[in-house]
């Protein structure tokens, strides 16, 4: 008779080279797969920029101009009607609070509790967070991850000889009365080398304020420019330009203070002389190594956090000559 032979099992030894190679694999992997994932977040984050931009292209095509990036109803932030953003809503296929804000009354009258806190998708980018929203002078706010641009011009005054026009970006601020957005025609630096909006991450404790790490940055697309206790605006520049008289001049320029990509942002300040604050908040995304933008012609591009700061200034000027 012959003897049974029997089926040779895994020794430990064997088992533990097996759970070893899978482990290996997987590391190897799930890099790869979360590549794969942000740059699919990217992408999202893209398509966002660009329906940004076509609503700005049809805002040209129907009234000749850009709007501006925030209406004051005086000179100065604390009376500012509304932000830049809503008068893009006409022009974009986007439902919600769109419908329900009312442009012919302030950004915080009672016709506009809804619209303001109501979450507007496109507007937020995927790799950041789907939804977000803060309180604000007791009212709720659905937050943005995007911004305006408003160049190295970071004085917020309505009156027009407070913006020399090299700094100016393609969104400054202007009276309610006066509806005065940049023409196409003032952007000479080229539309296709010219900064419209770009990526301002909120709601990350990446991006909390320098001297107060418990107080994350965050702006809302209703609220127009910026308070004194508020930190981050519907607006951003590359830079904040001190000057050492008021009004401003182009021969009282005391310093130019950079505000590089993806840099945390100080205090918020009125103060355009002050050495401490930043005036407005710089640009800032959570995608790695750099943000996306969309340029004055509808197109968007890619910059990289190491981009020198002479180029930044000069993408997100109108008229600087470079």
């Amino acid at each position: 008779m012959h003897a049974k032979r029997c089926k040779a099992a895994f020794t430990l030894v064997e088992l533990l080279v097996v759970i070893a190679i899978i482990a290996v694999l997987i590391g190897l992997l799930l890099p790869a797969v979360q590549s794969a994932r942000e740059a699919g977040r990217r992408l999202s984050c893209i398509n966002n920029m660009k329906q940004l931009g076509l609503s700005m292209q049809a805002h040209i095509s129907a009234k000749r101009r850009l709007p501006p990036g925030g209406f004051l109803e005086t000179f100065h932030s604390p009376d500012a009607w509304k932000s830049g953003f809503v008068e893009l809503f006409p022009y974009i296929e986007e439902g919600g609070a769109s419908e329900l804000y009312d442009r012919t009354v302030p950004w915080d009258s009672a016709a506009n509790a809804t619209a303001i806190r109501t979450p507007i998708k496109f507007l937020f980018c995927p790799s950041n967070r789907g939804d977000g929203s803060f309180t604000f002078r007791s009212r709720t706010l659905a937050s943005t991850d995007y911004a305006l641009n408003a160049g190295m011009d970071n004085v917020i005054d309505a009156r027009l000889n407070y913006h020399p026009l090299v700094y100016r970006g393609a969104f400054m601020v202007a009276l309610s009365r006066d509806n005065r957005g940049t023409d196409p025609t003032s952007i000479t630096d080229g539309l296709s080398r010219t900064f419209a909006a770009g990526e301002v991450a909120g709601g990350k404790n990446q991006y909390a304020a320098r001297e107060a790490p418990s107080q994350y940055v965050d702006q809302a697309w209703a609220l127009p420019v910026y308070d004194l206790s508020f930190r981050g605006s519907n607006v951003a520049c590359t830079a904040n330009v001190r000057y050492s008289t008021d009004p401003p001049s182009l021969a009282a320029i005391s310093r130019i203070d950079d505000e590089p990509l993806n840099r945390r942002d100080v205090l918020s300040s009125y103060d355009y002389s002050s050495t401490l604050n930043d005036s407005i908040s710089g640009f800032r995304s959570v995608h790695r190594d750099g943000g996306v933008f969309v340029l004055c012609d509808g197109s968007t591009t890619f910059i990289t956090s190491s981009v020198s700061p002479l180029v930044y200034r000069a993408y997100s000027t109108i008229a600087g000559s470079e």
